[in-house]
């Protein structure tokens, strides 16, 4: 029977197998949906910052110095896919679909077979189950997850058959997008960098003249050349320069345990090419996509986004290259049997272990629901007109920025700390410092206004003048009294060491 299938596909067997990944790659994020799904963090604020003709400033309480679109070019691309019809939900679904998609697809590119992808794949789901959650976020930075693959494979694929010139241009264009829709220029210097680790140092130069270039002419299409260097340059020291704790931090700038769980598929992978003379165990310290997996390997020990979104990339590249060595090495994938009846395992596998709904991961998210000021037991619960929303928790802000883009009160905490004037990151860093101890709000419901209102993941209901109302399943409204008055004494708050 396999023989037959065989004889019958033969001709069309490449095409089948790279038609059948595709369709399971496309089948993961809309079977995500299906579970009422959605990204909880930047993606939202993207999708609903190109639905409005605003700036930061008129969104977020924020230094003035960094008011500036850091994302032009992501959000250049929502508003026109806004202006084909999409509303803010239907972009917040092209953006991580799409974005998915886009990954998925430069990688069956790339790699030297779609199956040897999928394998890859497959391994990471198993080994570092963050890569799916990553993936799936719908953030800018997967663009250039997807820009890190194409420079790998034309640098370091001596098989490819490209003129110098060629490949200048195309990393130029490429580096010049990715600046353009993500930014964080700086983390592209990785790439030249593990190339001279590796020994190519003739290629390093020309790959950081590529970056240069590009970063330059991207900061150019932004509009606004100086205010975006200044903020992916000072906002970025801010964050690192703060005096304050590892875990107060948002997850991505955190020290990273970072496993070496992910040896466990790459050693025996190793060791079965060099044992039938397919690889040299010295070839890994010559070889600068390997490189570039130790170098974000380490890193990512202190700041784990530089495993999660440099070292993956190189990850999933290096495995498909050697998983595809493995089959062109090996005898028995040759048998029909073996080779359609492990195809369909990776298949079903992935499919199965990106979509399932263990523990509820994905249908859980809809019960964090923005509060719906429309409802009559809330008239009145809204905040006002020029109000600010007071919050610890970054979820309120997207969340409710998501639900009411054209809202016209502003947030004191949106989607990074470090933009916040210096006395309320101090408040919020005292909060978390003590644990969301009541006393730590105070200054917050001191200087609140009676358009101000505070949103909470719980509510405070013993701080005096104020008064509270659940308006979603976990979030909570607080506001001042009528007969508050603005002498609170605030008791003593314990500085951050």
């Amino acid at each position: 029977m396999w023989q037959k299938i065989e004889n019958l596909i033969k001709s069309r067997e490449a095409l089948l197998s790279l038609l059948l990944i595709s369709l399971a790659l496309l089948y993961i994020p809309f079977k995500v949906t299906s579970y009422g799904w959605m990204p909880g963090d930047d993606a939202k604020r993207h999708s609903a910052f190109a639905t409005v003709n605003k700036e930061w400033s008129d969104i977020v309480v924020i230094k003035p110095e960094y008011s500036s679109d850091h994302n032009p070019g992501w959000h250049s691309i929502l508003r026109v896919v806004h202006k084909m019809g999409a509303d803010k939900t239907n972009l917040l679904r092209f953006s991580f679909i799409g974005l998915f998609l886009l990954v998925n697809f430069t990688g069956l590119f790339v790699a030297p077979k779609p199956v040897a992808w999928l394998a890859a794949f497959f391994t990471l789901l198993i080994t570092e189950p963050g890569i799916l959650s990553r993936l799936l976020l719908g953030r800018p930075y997967l663009f250039s997850f997807a820009v890190t693959l194409v420079l790998l494979k034309i640098w370091s694929d001596t098989d490819l058959k490209l003129k110098t010139s060629t490949k200048l241009i195309i990393s130029t264009l490429l580096i010049t997008l990715a600046v353009w829709i993500h930014g964080s220029w700086y983390l592209f210097f990785l790439i030249p960098f593990a190339f001279f680790l590796a020994g190519f140092n003739k290629i390093s130069l020309q790959l950081s003249a590529c970056i240069v270039a590009g970063t330059l002419l991207g900061a150019l299409l932004t509009g606004d050349f100086i205010a975006f260097f200044n903020y992916h340059i000072f906002a970025t020291l801010d964050i690192f320069n703060e005096k304050t704790f590892n875990w107060l931090l948002v997850t991505e700038f955190r020290a990273g345990n970072v496993p070496f769980i992910w040896l466990l598929p790459v050693i025996p992978i190793i060791f079965w090419l060099v044992k039938n003379n397919k690889y040299k165990l010295s070839s890994l310290l010559s070889d600068p996509v390997f490189m570039l997996i130790l170098l974000n390997w380490m890193l990512g020990i202190m700041t784990v986004r530089f495993w999660v979104d440099w070292g993956l990339p190189a990850l999933m590249y290096w495995l498909s290259l050697r998983i595809s060595d493995v089959i062109d090495s090996t005898d028995i994938f040759k048998q029909p049997r073996i080779k359609y009846g492990l195809m369909l395992f990776l298949l079903a596998s992935t499919v199965f272990l990106a979509t399932n709904d263990g523990g509820g991961r994905y249908s859980r998210s809809v019960f964090d629901q923005p509060i719906d000021f429309s409802e009559e037991r809330l008239k009145g619960w809204a905040p006002e007109a020029d109000g600010i929303v007071y919050s610890n928790q970054m979820g309120v802000f997207y969340n409710h920025f998501h639900a009411y883009p054209e809202a016209p009160w502003k947030y004191i905490l949106g989607f990074e700390s470090a933009l916040m004037p210096d006395e309320d990151r101090k408040i919020l860093r005292n909060i978390g410092y003590n644990f969301g101890r009541t006393e730590e709000f105070l200054p917050w419901i001191n200087k609140m206004r009676p358009g101000d209102r505070m949103i909470l993941y719980g509510n405070l209901k013993d701080v005096p003048n104020t008064e509270w109302i659940q308006g979603s399943r976990f979030c909570w409204i607080g506001r001042k009294t009528a007969s508050a008055t603005a002498n609170i004494t605030t008791p003593p708050t314990s500085d951050t060491p």
